[in-house]
């Protein structure tokens, strides 16, 4: 588990042939072949992972439990 500023934990794993990580949990809640982690920056769905988008000052940048 990762610390975060805010008071939460996070963990993830690295997937070298993406050059990303793949967020497993965030405080606790994990998916697993049920639901994920989405991100979006502004509303959007990034189509890239958080490692390789870049934001910009003023973008809103969410973290979304999604079912499949």
């Amino acid at each position: 588990m990762r610390p975060h500023a805010a008071g939460f934990t996070w963990d993830d794993t690295w997937y070298a042939s993406f050059d990303d990580h793949l967020v497993a949990s965030i405080a606790g809640h994990t998916g697993g072949s049920e639901a994920y982690w989405n991100i979006a920056v502004n509303g959007v769905a990034t189509p890239v992972g958080g490692c390789r988008f870049r934001t910009a000052d003023g973008d809103s940048v969410a973290f979304t439990w999604t079912e499949r």
